[in-house]
């Protein structure tokens, strides 16, 4: 299974964060040759490190190959920086962790663990993000990720609080 982040704070070419997300979805499937599985709800979150700008939308998506194709971490990062760029992303002026149009993270790639200049998997800041961590535990309940460690387990070591579909870190 593939585990991508979504989120966004701004609108886009393709409306509000709510339909950039939802285009996303269907963006990812349709370039990447994957099959949505399971979407989470969308949490609004508060933006953390930049705290002056809009608060966020997340959600967090599964996707399987279609057709048992062949498909590699990094064709799935090409295409989610593909979908990021076509749905308002410019990362020329963008402030690290400030607002943006669309954020999409592959977060795992079944177990795959690897490093290499582009992409580092499992996602290196995943299990510091209740953001990530919230919605990927909708879908996938019983994960367990490469290292081990459950997914409740990751979770349980965060400080954050969830109150219908707000998320505070």
């Amino acid at each position: 299974m593939i585990y991508v982040a979504l989120g966004a704070n701004i609108a886009g070419p393709a409306g509000p964060p709510e339909a950039t997300i939802a285009a996303a979805l269907k963006r990812i499937a349709q370039r990447g040759g994957l099959a949505l599985e399971r979407a989470s709800r969308m949490y609004r979150t508060e933006p953390q490190h930049v705290r002056a700008q809009p608060w966020f939308l997340n959600q967090v998506a599964a996707f399987q190959p279609v057709d048992n194709a062949t498909t590699t971490p990094e064709d799935v990062l090409n295409v989610l920086q593909a979908v990021e760029m076509e749905l308002g992303r410019d990362r020329s002026w963008e402030i690290r962790f400030g607002p943006r149009a669309l954020d999409l993270d592959l977060l795992l790639f079944d177990q795959v663990r690897m490093q290499t200049p582009r992409l580092t998997l499992p996602h290196p800041r995943m299990r510091d993000r209740a953001f990530v961590l919230v919605p990927l535990l909708d879908i996938a309940p019983e994960l367990v990720l490469p290292d081990g460690t459950r997914l409740s387990e990751a979770l349980a070591g965060l400080q954050y609080r969830v109150h219908n579909d707000v998320i505070r870190q």
